[in-house]
């Protein structure tokens, strides 16, 4: 799912390009807080996780999204507290669009493909 919003990241922040380069930044802003949220969460998850404790698996999961929504603010703070010309309307679409693109992959499939490799 990473590699999937980095690369959307990418595309979206392109295409923001034909507005110019502050949506363009803006843009990569919002989609590194997004993938950013999404990884911190995965690696918080399940980079310890152990099948028999099904307890401290909801309290991972707490955790690891409080965790994730930290990150997220922490960065668009960092966007809005050091970009000056910053393009709030472009960060928040991006960061929507790429936060929003697992649950959508995972709808429109079926399952979760990526997590299979």
């Amino acid at each position: 799912m990473v590699s999937t919003q980095l690369v959307l990241t990418l595309l979206l922040s392109l295409v923001l390009l034909l507005i110019g380069k502050d949506a363009a930044v803006s843009g990569v802003a919002g989609g590194v807080a997004a993938t950013a949220g999404t990884l911190l969460f995965a690696l918080k998850l399940f980079g310890q996780y152990r099948a028999g404790e099904p307890g401290a698996m909801l309290g991972g999961i707490l955790g690891a999204e409080v965790a994730k929504l930290v990150v997220m603010m922490l960065i668009f703070a960092a966007a809005i507290r050091w970009y000056e010309p910053l393009n709030i309307v472009a960060m928040l679409v991006v960061w929507l669009v790429v936060h929003l693109t697992p649950g959508i992959m995972i709808a429109v499939t079926g399952n979760n493909k990526e997590s299979k490799r």
